[in-house]
């Protein structure tokens, strides 16, 4: 790119450095130095920076989503990365021209439920109705509380009989040495109401 500075010279225009260009906005889209270095921006609608290069010769390209949320980004050096969000703008995926990625699920109030990575990481959060941490586990073998499928095999209803939907529900596969007590627990149960 030929500096700001030069066309000056050749067209007679009298400056002094720095040279700074501002948009309508105040945004610094050019400045040169009186070393000959420079650099420039663009920008978008909302005034996100979309482009940026330098008389080193590193440039960046950037890409933003109608909130703003930046989605892309890519430079000379060759790398990269993007991001998707959900309706709220929260992260739910990650990716970057290093291989790694990440994937977040939240419930309705945007805590995380569960997230993974590349490296075979991953976490899982179960909470209460209130929003509290009831369990926590992750790849490593962590766990804290105890999870909702637990809690639900031994489920009653006001009659005070155990609801077996709830307990088909929570059924993990393979059964769990939990779900089998749980199980044993509903047959006694049944076997001492039918005696």
């Amino acid at each position: 790119m030929k500096k700001l500075s030069e066309t000056y010279k050749e067209l007679g225009i009298a400056f002094k450095f720095p040279i700074e260009i501002k948009d309508t906005n105040g945004k610094r889209t050019y400045c040169e130095d009186s070393n000959g270095y420079w650099f420039k921006y663009e920008y978008d609608a909302n005034g996100e920076a979309t482009y940026y290069e330098d008389s080193y010769g590193y440039w960046y390209k950037r890409e933003y989503d109608s909130n703003g949320n930046q989605t892309y980004h890519e430079d000379s050096d060759g790398y990269w990365f993007k991001y998707e969000y959900d309706s709220n703008g929260r992260v739910t995926y990650h990716e970057d021209s290093n291989g790694y990625w990440e994937r977040f699920e939240r419930d309705a109030k945007g805590r995380p439920t569960y997230s993974e990575d590349s490296n075979d990481f991953w976490q899982k959060w179960e909470r209460d109705a209130d929003g509290n941490m009831d369990y926590y586990e992750d790849s490593t073998g962590v766990k804290k509380g105890t999870p909702k499928s637990d809690k639900a095999f031994i489920t009653l209803d006001r009659e005070e009989t155990i609801l077996f939907a709830d307990i088909l529900k929570a059924a993990p596969t393979p059964p769990t040495p939990e779900f089998k007590r749980a199980l044993q627990a509903y047959r006694d149960f049944i076997i001492g109401h039918i005696q």
